[in-house]
């Protein structure tokens, strides 16, 4: 990790790199291309040509303010030459550098974006940008999170490169540090055990580091780390991985184009981004998609013991490819998280292939109830019927076909309301609970035994839980 200096001196940098190169956008007959030697006395800076060189995390780092051409206002200017203008880099491998770009509007610098830049080549978009006003460079006060997590971005390929030394990150939620030992991991248990919901709480506390599991507090470029798809029987390879979609040209002719699928999009990005910036994949109800249509041949490249080879394999569309011989390979920084339910039917039919490349856990209903539930007197309804259900007299079931506390959370809410708890039963439980024993002899008695379990102890004339 950084020390504070030089994050206050990347902090610097930004606010002088911004104030000269506003300046050169105004002052088109009177521009500069040298930020001068004040402030940057420690950091071996120098004037080399039109740009300046200083010393930065033990890196030397560029800052080019102007060329004899224009500013890089255009979007269609990318790339070498003047269309890049203003911009601070550095070089982390033989003719690639790693670029600070600049979004300009009505002259003023509003947005950094992270570029990577080969000598003669496209730019390759990382997808990482700042807003100039979330950076907070012209206070007096230290540097803020933002400019500290940007300097460990533009940073970042170059330690990555050189085999980056993490600082432990204390998360928040135990299965995160479970996720990120077995790249893949399976949350599988009774219905509404809120399985979907931790698998989003796991992928913020993540890509957060620990900072938060909510999702909705993530800002965009972290959020953008995460995507998530619901498997059902008629998804397939070309809705995950790529395939084959209509176009309507500007003619309205149709025609098709070859278009990623959702888990290549997020691969696709990944592979751009520094290693340490890591993407989450949830898939929801994965037992319900036929596993082998939709993985194909990535049964091979999503295996924690090849993950980042990019020798990869070929997908079914290669020759579709601008490079036919380009392979497909999931980097290191990709987890996934499969979600599924012990009961679902297709349960039995899970790939062989694929659990031996996944990491099984089991939520309990008791495990649900102690993570989102904080009404006791809802906790005891709860257990209560749960323990009916698989009470040989009673349900006769087993721990798979227990109800998680998803099915409590209004009576969380509101306490043992004797109206709540009716409706409850009548629209939720009691309809799940005849599917369970459709067919069945005593179908009748075992609901009549269970509802009376379920309202048997309940206090309706409190409304409020303990």
């Amino acid at each position: 990790m950084s020390n504070l200096a030089d994050y206050q001196q990347f902090k610097f940098l930004l606010k002088r790199f911004i104030q000269t190169a506003e300046r050169n956008i105004s002052e088109k007959f009177d521009r500069t291309t040298s930020l001068g030697k004040e402030g940057f006395e420690n950091n071996d800076f120098k004037k080399i040509g039109r740009y300046d060189s200083i010393t930065l995390a033990n890196t030397e780092v560029q800052i080019h303010l102007c060329s004899s051409g224009n500013y890089g206002i255009k979007p269609e200017r990318k790339g070498s030459g003047s269309g890049k203008i203003p911009y601070i880099d550095y070089e982390f491998t033989d003719g690639y550098w790693v670029n600070i770009r600049t979004t300009f509007e009505d002259y003023k610098i509003t947005k950094l974006q992270i570029v990577k830049w080969k000598s003669n080549k496209k730019d390759e978009e990382t997808g990482i940008e700042y807003k100039v006003d979330d950076l907070d460079i012209f206070s007096e006060g230290e540097a803020n999170r933002n400019v500290k997590e940007l300097y460990d971005d533009f940073f970042g390929f170059k330690k990555n490169k050189e085999g980056r030394d993490d600082s432990m990150v204390d998360y928040q939620i135990e299965f995160s540090e479970k996720l990120l030992d077995s790249k893949n991991m399976i949350l599988q248990g009774a219905p509404g055990t809120g399985k979907t919901y931790l698998a989003n709480q796991i992928a913020a506390d993540i890509i957060s580091k620990g900072r938060t599991t909510e999702v909705k507090k993530l800002d965009n470029f972290e959020k953008s780390r995460i995507s998530s798809v619901q498997f059902h029987p008629s998804y397939d390879y070309t809705d995950f991985v790529e395939g084959l979609r209509p176009v309507i040209s500007k003619n309205e002719e149709v025609s098709f184009k070859l278009m990623p699928g959702t888990f290549k999009r997020l691969v696709d990005m990944a592979k751009l981004s520094p290693s340490d910036k890591k993407y989450v994949f949830i898939i929801d109800e994965i037992n319900r998609g036929e596993i082998s249509k939709i993985f194909g041949e990535l049964f091979f490249s999503i295996d924690p013991s090849y993950r980042g080879n990019k020798e990869g394999v070929l997908t079914q569309y290669a020759n579709l490819h601008a490079d036919p011989e380009e392979k497909f390979y999931v980097p290191d920084n990709v987890y996934i998280i499969g979600t599924m339910n012990d009961i679902d039917r297709s349960v039995d039919t899970f790939d062989f292939a694929m659990r031996r490349r996944f990491a099984f856990y089991e939520i309990t209903t008791k495990d649900s109830a102690k993570r989102m539930l904080v009404n006791d007197k809802v906790k005891n309804l709860m257990t209560r019927l749960n323990d009916a259900l698989v009470n040989k007299e009673q349900g006769g079931l087993t721990e798979d076909y227990q109800l998680g506390a998803s099915y409590f959370l209004d009576l969380d809410k509101t306490g043992l309301d004797e109206k709540r708890v009716k409706q409850l039963w009548n629209t939720r439980i009691e309809p799940l609970l005849k599917d369970y024993f459709r067919g069945e002899h005593h179908s009748s008695q075992k609901l009549k035994k269970l509802e009376s379990a379920y309202f048997g102890e309940v206090d309706t004339n409190e409304n409020q839980g303990a």
